[in-house]
């Protein structure tokens, strides 16, 4: 990638926002001086902000141009439907997808090719799938197509199973509760341990192994594993990506 186009400058911004949000969290110098640190997540975040109000207002220009239609149930197009929303508030969306997509995106390809090129027959399974999906150089990648790639889904589910991006989901208690005998007070961070939770033998069989079948419900190795045990992305409401 040229080191000078926007993409590659999107790719720095976005890890400058990250690691700066990371170490900032456990110093507070930055609070009374803006130190070398600060500057750099300054700086980062303002790139993404120009980035995404530029593509806003591209969209915003098509819609009212009437080159795209408001009602064509894309994410920005349910925002703007959105009472008492303004483009602040999109925008700031927007900056939250483009840090987050980037690492998570590439880390979740990065294992799904690795446990492809570990199992070789499934592999072959998900190569025989797509090329009846895709079956030339012009087929083109649409919604229907991808509700269709049952294979593909599972081997995503699968590695992210092994391989999530976050081991868990953390939260901040609302209040006093018990868990298994232990009190836990109100304001206490939690975390879900579900990466643990999903190499434990007494939730999957064989849960080492590299799998995709088990998530497929017309096959012999189907399991039915609860609902929660893999949440790589988290749930409801403050669920970052739809469910795969």
């Amino acid at each position: 990638m040229d080191v000078t186009s926007r993409s590659s400058k999107i790719v720095d911004a976005a890890f400058g926002s990250n690691s700066g949000i990371m170490k900032l969290d456990k110093g507070i110098m930055w609070r009374f001086i803006k130190t070398p640190l600060y500057n750099k997540l300054a700086q980062s975040q303002g790139y993404l902000e120009k980035v995404a109000a530029d593509i806003l207002h591209r969209k915003i220009n098509f819609f009212e141009d009437g080159l795209s239609d408001l009602n064509d149930n894309s994410l920005l197009s349910s925002f703007k439907n959105l009472p008492n929303v303004d483009l602040k508030d999109i925008t700031g969306m927007m900056v939250d997808i483009l840090m987050a997509s980037i690492d998570t995106t590439a880390y979740t390809t990065s294992f799904v090719l690795y446990h492809l090129s570990r199992n070789t027959e499934c592999k072959e399974k998900l190569y025989e799938e797509l090329l009846m999906l895709l079956p030339d150089s012009k087929s083109k990648i649409t919604m229907d197509t991808l509700s269709k790639a049952t294979y593909l889904k599972a081997c995503v589910k699968e590695s992210l199973r092994l391989n999530p991006v976050a081991i868990g989901v953390g939260r901040v208690m609302q209040s006093d509760i018990v868990l298994k005998g232990y009190k836990i007070p109100k304001d206490t961070v939690i975390v879900t341990q579900n990466m643990t939770a999903s190499r434990l033998p007494k939730n999957v069989r064989d849960p080492l192994k590299f799998k995709p079948e088990r998530w497929i419900r017309d096959s012999e190795y189907f399991e039915n594993l609860h609902p929660f045990l893999s949440l790589p992305f988290g749930f409801g409401p403050r669920c970052f990506v739809p469910s795969i």
